[in-house]
């Protein structure tokens, strides 16, 4: 185009790629090399000759649901729990120091409570990680063994019944 001139052009570019469109983000594409349509997230080429990045969202818009319902499911018994204990048999003295703390956590977006576990509270935790994720499946069986042992116990001490 010089300069002064009314004309345009139009210059089409073609990377021989699949194209970018809510089509590949969203539906199951066939790319070269897979036996069927699939959804991929792959942002890197696996091997050594030119491919595109697959860039579907169903990949991560299903991870992200599975992850929430993890989360969800270890979570509600542990915060139905605390509740519990905290309005039912915590000391009056205790609940006086852990209402206010509860409230302002609930005020606190949960992005500054993730940074901070991820920079403080995880190095912390990691020499002892494998105890905490043994916790919720032992400690079940320790009570359960306990309160056989103590029935048992108490059955022996009362004698045989009539």
């Amino acid at each position: 185009m010089r300069a002064g001139s009314a004309e345009w052009r139009v210059w089409a570019l073609s990377l021989g790629a699949p194209d970018m469109n809510w089509r590949t983000l969203t539906e199951k594409i066939w790319y070269p090399g897979y036996p069927a349509p699939a959804w991929v997230w792959q942002s890197t080429p696996a091997g050594d000759s030119f491919a595109a990045g697959k860039f579907s969202l169903m990949p991560l818009a299903v991870g992200t649901l599975k992850a929430a319902f993890c989360a969800m499911l270890f979570a509600t018994p542990l915060a139905l729990a605390a509740a519990m204990y905290s309005a039912w048999f915590m000391s009056a003295g205790l609940r006086r120091w852990i209402k206010p703390a509860m409230e302002i956590m609930g005020a606190v977006p949960s992005v500054i409570v993730g940074v901070i576990a991820g920079l403080w509270l995880a190095p912390h935790l990691a020499g002892a990680l494998g105890g905490i994720m043994l916790l919720p499946t032992l400690l079940p069986l320790l009570v359960l063994a306990v309160a056989y042992l103590a029935g048992r116990r108490a059955g022996v001490a009362d004698g045989p019944s009539a």
